[in-house]
């Protein structure tokens, strides 16, 4: 087994980097920005209409990343994703309500989908022979450096007393940065051997547990995780300043990045086992909903939603790379984040819905879901062994 980390992980991952710091950076005060035009608890669940066209745009963008007969179509495919999914961001300062505000989420998720299946099929087959659980972590946590230092960034813009206008507006330099390294990593691939039709097959996983039944798990486990819109509203509901919220969100993201590393390494050593540790603390991150003003319960509950995040974006998608044929890598991610995106729509719709009547309940219906899904886990966990990617 190669140590040497594959140069495009390297290069995918500053562009995530910068992509990162411009869209999260953006949605760690989306709660509040809705709050400040107005926007009733239910819209703010309805945000994640915007995750359910992301994922839907998974499913686009993996019928035609699998369908693209040249490297340029799947680049093409990428360039378009990455353009709606960084220029939406910057656009948020001339939004003049939360409906305008509503679309360019949209736009923005839109974007994010519809390169994320040919994005993640190109580390899949990049990373043979290095690991896919260590080549995700890795390519996860330098994600969330952006991630980290967008939200950081903007908390400071708020709290100097800066408008959410010139907030919004300053994110458009780490997108044109993220656009540029894209090109160069584009110019750099023409002339590598990485390519996505010349890369060897390599599953360390001996299944009989199908894809299909893989993605149920996962959507499962996805039904119950608030996302962070929810979350940061009811912070705000509950008194806290949006800068606080804001670094809140960045200190998360460094909870994801360093989880990711991890779970990526670890994956690469015990595979599937990795996931049990989601259902709780899942639980464990709704817990504000029950009092959004207990300190004890916010700091549980951000150092929870980080590990999650991690532990999704890493050990998650690696597996779809270690299950799925090597001939329908893109397909596979896009109907994986198809089936994530419906139910993390439904679950978090649904929690929006509570959150306005009886935000109580939210914990305890998170623990339903979790509960369904340890059972699969546990089915999943009989049909499946797995080969350490350590030698």
């Amino acid at each position: 087994m190669s140590t040497r980390l594959p140069r495009i992980v390297i290069l995918l991952g500053l562009v995530s980097l910068f992509a990162d710091m411009t869209y999260e950076g953006g949605r760690s005060v989306l709660g509040p920005y809705m709050d400040y035009f107005k926007a009733s608890g239910a819209i703010v669940g309805a945000l994640s209409i915007g995750e359910l066209l992301m994922h839907l745009s998974k499913g686009l963008g993996g019928y035609l990343g699998d369908r693209a007969k040249t490297e340029k179509s799947r680049w093409a495919i990428l360039f378009a994703g990455y353009g709606l999914n960084l220029l939406s961001v910057p656009l948020l300062a001339f939004a003049g309500s939360w409906m305008c505000v509503f679309i360019l989420v949209i736009a923005e998720r839109v974007g994010k989908g519809l390169k994320t299946p040919v994005r993640d099929a190109l580390l899949a087959e990049a990373s043979v022979g290095y690991g896919r659980g260590r080549a995700f972590g890795i390519h996860e946590a330098l994600d969330q450096v952006g991630a980290i230092v967008g939200p950081l960034y903007l908390g400071l813009s708020m709290m100097t007393g800066h408008t959410y206008r010139m907030g919004f507006l300053s994110l458009s330099i780490p997108a044109a940065i993220s656009l540029s390294i894209l090109a160069y990593t584009y110019l750099w691939n023409k002339s590598s051997t990485t390519k996505f039709d010349t890369m060897e097959s390599e599953n360390p996983i001996s299944t009989h547990l199908s894809l299909s039944a893989y993605i149920l798990l996962v959507s499962l486990l996805s039904a119950g995780i608030v996302q962070w819109a929810l979350l940061s509203f009811v912070l705000s509901r509950g008194g806290i300043n949006v800068s606080l919220i804001a670094y809140s969100y960045a200190a998360a993201m460094g909870i994801d990045a360093l989880t990711a590393l991890g779970a990526g390494f670890i994956y690469s050593r015990i595979g599937l086992k990795t996931l049990w540790t989601i259902p709780l603390l899942s639980v464990l991150a709704s817990l504000p909903f029950i009092s959004p003003k207990s300190a004890s319960l916010v700091l549980i509950s951000i150092v929870s939603w980080g590990m999650v995040m991690g532990l999704e974006e890493s050990v998650f998608r690696a597996a779809i790379g270690d299950i799925a044929s090597k001939t329908s890598l893109a397909g596979a991610y896009g109907t994986y984040g198809l089936s994530v995106g419906l139910s993390g729509f439904a679950g978090n719709l649904f929690m929006g819905y509570l959150a306005d009547t009886k935000p109580v309940a939210i914990p305890l219906f998170v623990i339903l879901i979790e509960l369904v899904a340890i059972s699969a886990l546990i089915n999943a966990s009989r049909r499946v062994s797995y080969q350490s990617q350590t030698s």
